[in-house]
């Protein structure tokens, strides 16, 4: 399966004022959590997941 997931950079505050940069990363695994894993594995220090997509193929 592919997971395609939205990593942003965490805003330094909850006002909502922030623009934060948003990127794209695709992952292929055998399972869900062995995608997730690979996902958080992207992540850099200050960044957060904050959306993660299925596809089968």
């Amino acid at each position: 399966m592919i997971l395609r997931a939205h990593i942003e950079t965490i805003p330094p505050d909850n006002s909502g004022t922030h623009d934060m940069p948003v990127r794209d990363v695709e992952v292929e695994a055998a399972t869900y959590d062995g995608g997730l894993g690979l996902l958080r594995e992207q992540l850099a220090d200050g960044e957060r997941l904050i959306t993660v997509r299925v596809s089968e193929s």
